[in-house]
């Protein structure tokens, strides 16, 4: 699989304004279970964003000598290990603490699925998740919005979108609305 470091979205930050928008949602009292939210909605982008950093901090290119880098990003984006950390989570008893909860939920559900309908260009089918590792099969969908644009040298965009940018915002004024209340 070959890779581009400019694949790799390191547009985290939208992740977790939307995971202050789910914890303000669904826990609107409970600003523990929020900061969780916003964690987990960040998490699955965690081991890359710390090899993105490592590496341009030591003048190589991001992730030029790391070959597990796909089966970290498939591990990550799994509906499949979702799955079984909720499962884990519930046999465990830590289900039962609100904060698990909304990490794992922004994790799996709110990160990945924003993921499956925002990573859609069929040049990228080769370097994203298919999100159901370790099974076979994907669940690429054929529409969406790909979020991604081309540079016009090459490569690709992953500074701020306009739609982006209006969804940041949009997610950013609801949330502190129901902060407020």
């Amino acid at each position: 699989m070959h890779l581009i470091a400019e694949e790799i979205s390191v547009q985290t930050y939208t992740h977790g304004v939307l995971g202050a928008l789910a914890g303000a949602v669904f826990f609107p009292h409970e600003p523990t279970v929020q900061i969780a939210c916003i964690m987990g909605s960040m998490a699955p982008d965690g081991f890359t964003f710390v090899k993105y950093a490592l590496d341009k901090m030591q003048g190589r290119p991001p992730f030029s000598n790391w070959s597990r880098l796909p089966w970290f990003i498939e591990a990550t984006h799994s509906f499949v290990v979702g799955a079984i950390l909720v499962i884990l989570a519930l046999l465990s008893g830590t289900w039962a603490i609100p904060s698990v909860r909304g990490f794992l939920l922004s994790a799996i559900f709110l990160h990945v699925l924003v993921d499956v309908f925002t990573h859609i260009a069929p040049e990228y089918k080769d370097t994203d998740a298919t999100y159901l590792w370790p099974l076979p099969g994907s669940l690429r969908p054929s529409f969406g919005w790909e979020y991604r644009r081309p540079k016009v040298n090459g490569g690709h965009n992953i500074k701020l979108k306009p739609v982006e940018g209006m969804i940041i915002a949009i997610a950013l004024v609801v949330t502190i609305v129901i902060y407020l209340h």
